[in-house]
């Protein structure tokens, strides 16, 4: 139903003899609101403008020299201070059209002016925002390859009926329901569902919900959707005999677990460093396990130093290396991109802090939130943080780092700049 509400006044009798006259007991900035001017209900609504007035039935027809409507955006709107329409002089009713408004909430009174005195009608309280539908869409893997499902809220209060409603969809960022496909939804339903099929692998989609009234047509949020082929997953040991979980995606195969090892590839030892003091001011290549916690290395792996990344021993398996930023770009860009690898990459865990946002884990790569020991990046604080809300993996190139976090689903980067931040590692074949 419409969005407005009409503010009433109390009212009380005068006796005049021989006349009765109704005057309104409110004020509104020291001017009296007589009863007998009464501000029209909105109509003509339109994306821009809309009608209103007023009817003046109590004041001799002589005494009213102005009449019309004042709007603003604030409570009480005067003359001088607001946006006014002039309608003529005299009683009766009139209409006044209010035009270049915004999406915004207005209030709306009727005027009169006599014998050198303003007056006021009711105000009416005018969402302009509510003409608009609002819909909200998600996307979700199809329960077969190559397809997606597109799932669709609306909320909606305005008396325009909804003509039409759908999903479109195509290849360009903004798709529109005269240029591109769409799906139209006879279900009377607000909450929707659409399944798009038959899409290509590793071509980049957008979608978006739509909703046709008399006013115009109007779109949702716009989603990009980017179909991957199932992960290709296998395994790897390390010197120690150690397997980890392998899957290859855009043509590397990596780690699907975080390293834990404790010495290089040729057997020389890693230090292990068991307090806070010592992880940070060493100047060698050393490893942690969280808060040292032998139970968290067991469902993170290990927190390695930059010492060890930057070392000319391999601390990956034969074959294998820890990537740098060309490879993380890589694999974000096989997963569609940065702003949606993310989600891709992260397990679907009660590990993973609420919301874990976007998270599927489709690629394979099983991302969890394992911390860090962080000096000067996200935390800095220079003890154990984040885990449970993010996962930070090296990369080989200058002290970047790749991370993942709970509440977002980007595939983010940063640099910390510090060889004693202790990071997870993820290992990528040669």
């Amino acid at each position: 139903m419409p969005q407005f509400r009409n503010y009433c006044r109390y009212s009380f009798a005068i006796i005049l003899f021989p006349t009765l006259m109704l005057i309104s007991s409110c004020e509104s900035d020291d001017l009296v609101s007589i009863s007998e001017i009464v501000t029209t209900e909105v109509s003509n609504v339109t994306l821009t403008s809309l009608t209103t007035g007023g009817t003046i039935t109590a004041i001799p027809n002589a005494q009213i020299t102005a009449r019309g409507v004042v709007w603003s955006k604030s409570p009480n709107p005067v003359l001088g201070t607001a946006a006014t329409t002039e309608a003529g002089t005299g009683a009766g009713s009139f209409q006044s059209e209010l035009t270049l408004l915004t999406f915004q909430t207005y209030y709306i009174r009727a005027y009169a002016q006599a014998d050198g005195k303003t007056y006021y009608g009711n105000e009416l309280v005018f969402d302009h925002s509510s003409i608009i539908p609002k819909l909200t869409s998600q996307s979700q893997p199809g329960t077969t390859s190559q397809t997606a499902i597109i799932q669709t809220g609306i909320t909606y209060t305005w008396t325009d009926p909804i003509l039409e409603k759908g999903i479109c969809w195509g290849t360009v960022a903004a798709p529109s329901i005269d240029k591109n496909n769409k799906v139209e939804v006879t279900d009377p339903a607000s909450n929707f569902s659409v399944t798009l099929s038959n899409l290509t692998l590793n071509q980049t989609y957008y979608a978006r919900a739509y909703v046709v009234t008399s006013l115009d047509v109007f779109y949702g949020n716009t989603l990009k959707i980017f179909i991957i082929p199932p992960p290709v997953t296998g395994q790897v040991a390390d010197l120690t005999g150690k397997t980890y979980k392998t899957v290859t995606v855009g043509g590397k195969t990596w780690m699907a677990e975080n390293l834990a090892v404790t010495q290089y590839n040729d057997g020389t030892a890693i230090p292990e460093m068991f307090s806070v003091g010592e992880f940070k001011n060493t100047t060698e290549g050393a490893f942690a396990a969280y808060d040292g916690n032998v139970n968290n290395a067991a469902k993170y792996g290990y927190l390695y130093n930059g010492y060890v990344v930057k070392s000319n021993k391999n601390v990956c398996m034969t074959g294998w290396r820890v990537p740098n930023s060309g490879d993380w770009y890589q694999l974000a860009a096989a997963l569609g991109g940065l702003d949606m690898a993310g989600g891709r990459m992260k397990e679907v865990s009660s590990l993973w802090q609420t919301p874990n946002t976007a998270a599927s884990n489709d690629s394979g790569f099983s991302g969890l939130p394992g911390g860090s020991f962080c000096s000067v990046c996200l935390s800095n604080t220079g003890v154990f943080a984040d885990v449970g809300t993010d996962g930070y993996w090296w990369s080989r190139d200058g002290g970047d780092f790749f991370y993942l976090t709970n509440d977002r689903s980007e595939l983010r980067t940063r640099n910390t700049g510090v060889s004693n931040d202790g990071l997870s590692i993820r290992c990528v074949k040669n």
